[in-house]
């Protein structure tokens, strides 16, 4: 857990909008397992990233959904 949240925080720190941008393919879980990772961090840092990663996956849970139908 020590290391994900080291990793992330490296991560979080240097995206910033003018980095290239990184798309993953992560399942429910393994996201779950992200955004928990990030709850350690101060919530001031980890904050912009959780929305981020949230905002992204509801749309992409809400296009999921409207292709369905």
């Amino acid at each position: 857990m020590k290391k994900i949240i080291a990793l992330l925080s490296i991560v979080f720190f240097s995206a910033f909008d003018t980095a290239p941008t990184l798309k993953f393919e992560l399942t429910i879980p393994e996201t779950e397992t992200v955004l928990k990772a990030l709850s350690q961090l101060p919530y001031s840092e980890a904050a912009p990233l959780i929305n981020k990663i949230q905002l992204q996956a509801q749309k992409q849970l809400t296009d999921t959904s409207k292709n369905k139908k």
